[in-house]
């Protein structure tokens, strides 16, 4: 037999709060973030109703806008009794050959009246460091001599990185 895939998008409001739409602010801290796979920003999206009234108990959807960025720790997220619900963007790893910055936007989406915010994380090139170390520098020319070299590869936040291939 054949086997056929298909996807839809639900876009579901609540009748109850239609004509009266609240607002929403997403933020992303820190905005900027070095692109090696673990580090992280947190996104903000706080919503609010009638007198900058937060919000709680509405569900907010967090998309990644486009392709080369990393992932988010949740997707759907209720708001607090702040009116704010946080998920945790992780960084893709762009490795040493990256030259530039990619600019990653999340946009935040609230159920009760569908409105919706943007934000934006930069994630910069992670161009390591390698420091050389030789014990000791200077060696008989006798074809026995010995020197153990000693190779730091370093981040940009300078740490050290442990226990990979060099």
């Amino acid at each position: 037999g054949t086997f056929q895939t298909a996807s839809v998008t639900v876009d579901q409001t609540d009748p109850a709060h239609a004509g009266t739409p609240y607002t929403i602010t997403a933020s992303a801290l820190p905005p900027t973030i070095v692109g090696s796979g673990t580090t992280t920003s947190t996104i903000t999206a706080t919503v609010q109703g009638a007198g900058s009234a937060p919000i709680a108990g509405d569900m907010v959807h967090f998309s990644l806008g486009a392709t080369g960025c990393g992932t988010l720790s949740s997707a759907f997220v209720t708001t607090n009794a702040a009116g704010q619900a946080t998920t945790t963007y992780t960084s893709l790893n762009t490795g040493p050959a990256a030259t530039s910055n990619v600019v990653c936007t999340i946009t935040a989406k609230e159920a009760s009246t569908a409105q919706s915010a943007p934000t934006t994380v930069t994630q910069t090139p992670t161009n390591y460091s390698i420091a050389l170390r030789a014990v000791p520098m200077i060696l008989l020319a006798n074809g026995t001599s010995t020197s153990a070299i000693t190779a730091t590869v370093k981040t940009p936040t300078n740490y050290s990185i442990a226990l990979r291939a060099v």
